[in-house]
């Protein structure tokens, strides 16, 4: 396990079912611009903290593309996808959607029921063009 991660706890209800629910210092729901940059300015700024960001599905961060589309650099070099980028400095990538945000317990629940208690949210789920 990494450094700054915390473990994953069980965490055991009244009718003592056992349920998994991780904990994260950082969570950031989205993984576009904003909440990429959110998630890597945290992990530089506090490198002891445990950064988890979530994502509907894998995209590439287009900012190099010109340059790879004209043939000036080679994509497999430049274009990277954001877990690559974000995985390289410590930061857990996701797949997945956010069912429910309960603020009062710090606790984001996804819809495949995993659940994360976090003590900071970033809400960064970008937008749909109309």
């Amino acid at each position: 396990m990494r450094a700054g991660v915390l473990a994953p706890r069980c965490i055991f209800s009244d009718n003592m079912e056992q349920a998994m629910t991780r904990e994260t210092d950082i969570f950031v729901i989205g993984t576009g611009p904003a909440g990429m940059t959110a998630a890597r300015t945290a992990k530089r700024k506090r490198p002891d903290l445990s950064v988890t960001a979530i994502r509907r599905e894998p995209s590439n961060v287009p900012c190099a593309l010109p340059y790879a589309l004209s043939g000036a650099i080679a994509v497999d070099s430049y274009v990277k996808n954001e877990a690559a980028l974000m995985g390289d400095i410590g930061i857990d990538v996701l797949d997945g959607e956010v069912a429910r945000i309960l603020p009062d317990g710090r606790k984001v629940v996804l819809k495949d029921g995993r659940e994360y208690v976090y003590g900071k949210l970033i809400a960064a789920p970008g937008a749909e063009p109309v």
